[in-house]
């Protein structure tokens, strides 16, 4: 009876002795499954909290045909008989002034990063250097052999560092060594300029983010197979130099980004040849401007509350390559008297790119 006693109690303390260590151990197991999902839950905000949207690391882009600054008595009489004038009252300031204000106030009021201009010769370029943009943009760039236009690129000097910049001429045989140009109908010849920039961060530090920045004016004739040549050359030298920035930089899937007044309306030849590569910012975002409006109406009376702009073909363009997201497009009222920054500023529309890239 003794015995049997206790074999009971010694089993009884057994049983107990179990059921505790099942206790303790799935106490710990919960323990550590709770540590792990706060662990992985902080790790995800975190996450969530530091990776960079679009629009954090979104620029905006803009090309505008300026427009010769000190017009001939020609010019400012074609300002001066806007189309549409209800009465005939003149109503156009072709100053220095007036345009040069309107222009630095755009710039300024739609915060553009970077800029490529077109038709800006020696006057322009020294009341740009002369204004307040200077301090806070600098210029790749430079002029064709004639020194009567430049393809010139601003950009913001805190924002971005400029690599390397150079230019090519828009030649018959696509050479950029050859200076012999596609046509001379204008008077000039023609050529493409660019800038690779790096981008800074907040602080002013170097970033691993770098774009292709080009700008160009195709020669205005007629003849539509010079501007195809044109844009020939450009599709042809676009990998050129993606190739040597590859190589002398290690710079993969770099973005590209190509402005201008292209002289040629969309879905020509020059413009298809373009596009075949390129995407044409308009066609990659939505915006509320519609396609039938020009770029180019020349000057242009607008009655107020009526469409501000010419029907027509766009003829300036925002090209982009594949490794760039299109986030907003835009056209400024330049050429006309209802322009928010100033009337008429330049016979051509600016438009306006919001971008960004990896």
């Amino acid at each position: 009876m003794k015995k049997l006693f206790v074999f009971i109690l010694t089993f009884c303390l057994l049983l107990v002795s179990c059921q505790n260590g099942k206790g303790t151990e799935g106490q710990s197991t919960e323990k550590q499954t709770n540590e792990t999902t706060a662990q992985e839950t902080e790790s995800s905000t975190m996450n969530e909290n530091t990776t960079p949207t679009p629009e954090q690391w979104s620029i905006n882009v803009m090309s505008f045909n300026i427009h010769y600054l000190n017009l001939p008595a020609s010019q400012k009489s074609d300002v001066a008989k806007i189309r549409n004038h209800p009465d005939g009252t003149v109503y156009a300031d072709t100053t220095t002034d007036a345009r040069l204000s309107g222009m630095i106030a755009m710039i300024e009021g739609e915060t553009i990063d970077v800029f490529g201009v077109q038709e800006m010769r020696a006057d322009w370029r020294n009341a740009f250097r002369k204004s307040s943009l200077d301090d806070s943009y600098d210029r790749a760039g430079d002029t064709n052999t004639s020194h009567s236009e430049g393809g010139y690129i601003y950009y913001r000097k805190d924002k971005f560092k400029l690599i390397e910049e150079g230019k090519f001429f828009l030649t018959l045989d696509g050479d950029r060594a050859s200076q012999t140009p596609v046509s001379n109908v204008t008077g000039s010849d023609r050529i493409c300029s660019w800038a690779l920039l790096r981008c800074l961060d907040e602080n002013g530090a170097e970033t691993d983010r770098c774009f292709l920045f080009m700008d160009t004016h195709f020669t205005a004739t007629n003849d539509i197979t010079v501007r195809e040549r044109q844009a020939t050359t450009i599709v042809t030298e676009i990998p050129v130099l993606l190739s040597e920035f590859e190589t002398e930089y290690q710079i993969q899937n770099c973005p590209v980004i190509l402005v201008g007044d292209f002289n040629t309306a969309a879905h020509d030849t020059p413009y298809v040849t373009l596009t075949a590569d390129l995407t044409d910012s308009f066609y990659a975002c939505e915006h509320n401007v519609k396609e039938a409006w020009t770029s180019a109406p020349s000057y242009n009376y607008v009655i107020p509350n009526t469409k501000a702009y010419a029907e027509g073909n766009r003829i300036d363009f925002i090209f982009v390559n594949d490794a760039v997201t299109v986030l907003k497009y835009k056209m400024i009222h330049t050429t006309t008297n209802v322009c928010e920054y100033g009337a008429y500023l330049s016979d051509h529309n600016a438009i306006v790119a919001k971008i960004t890239f990896e």
